[in-house]
């Protein structure tokens, strides 16, 4: 039996170019972006919010904290 898969057509296709590969990913990051995962419905191959939360580092605020407390420049004065 034969199987169609919609790629019999592909044969003649060339490899994508760089360019073709960044214009994915712009789109891809977008989407991500826009609606906190991708893809925007259906099941997630990837979501931000479950990476973020996977891949947080609680030192970051500290760290700001203490540049912030200890530096010189008015930018911080407010706060300090």
């Amino acid at each position: 039996m034969n199987e169609a898969h919609g790629d019999e057509d592909w044969v003649d296709a060339v490899e994508p170019t760089a360019r073709h590969l960044e214009l994915a990913l712009d789109s891809i990051v977008e989407v991500i972006l826009d609606h906190g995962g991708y893809p925007a419905k259906g099941r997630r191959q990837f979501d931000l919010y479950d990476f973020l939360f996977e891949n947080r580092d609680p030192s970051y605020a500290m760290e700001m904290y203490v540049a912030a407390m200890s530096s010189n420049t008015r930018a911080f004065e407010t706060r300090i």
